[in-house]
């Protein structure tokens, strides 16, 4: 299994470290349900041609918010048991992202073939 980070998710990941001291504990527990095949609440995201592109939640040990305050990560299934982390938000602090968002972060990490 391979995961790798974009330069904007790690950006994002530090940005939320400051708020959120309790993140890297809940990446961590994520990026391992991922890697042993458990996708549970991922959500394909349509309008990517050729790229397979999820949304899912993910669990904000910091707050009690439930579902509504945890993190959105927007993953790339690259091939089988490659995964590409393309970003990471608050769901407090950002409601969605765009297709055109994430269109620019495939650019940005050369991931057009």
């Amino acid at each position: 299994m391979k995961t790798t980070y974009s330069k904007r998710f790690l950006k994002e990941a530090k940005n939320l470290r400051k708020k959120y001291r309790k993140i890297d504990d809940d990446l961590l527990k994520f990026v391992n349900t991922l890697e042993n095949d458990k996708w549970l609440g991922s959500a394909r995201i349509e309008g990517f041609r050729g790229f397979e592109i999820y949304k899912t939640r993910v669990r904000n040990s910091s707050v009690d918010g439930g579902k509504s305050g945890g993190f959105r990560v927007i993953y790339y299934l690259k091939e089988v048991r490659s995964f590409y982390l393309l970003t990471i938000y608050s769901k407090s602090e950002k409601s969605d992202i765009s297709c055109s968002e994430i269109f620019e972060i495939l650019k940005q990490e050369n991931l057009f073939e």
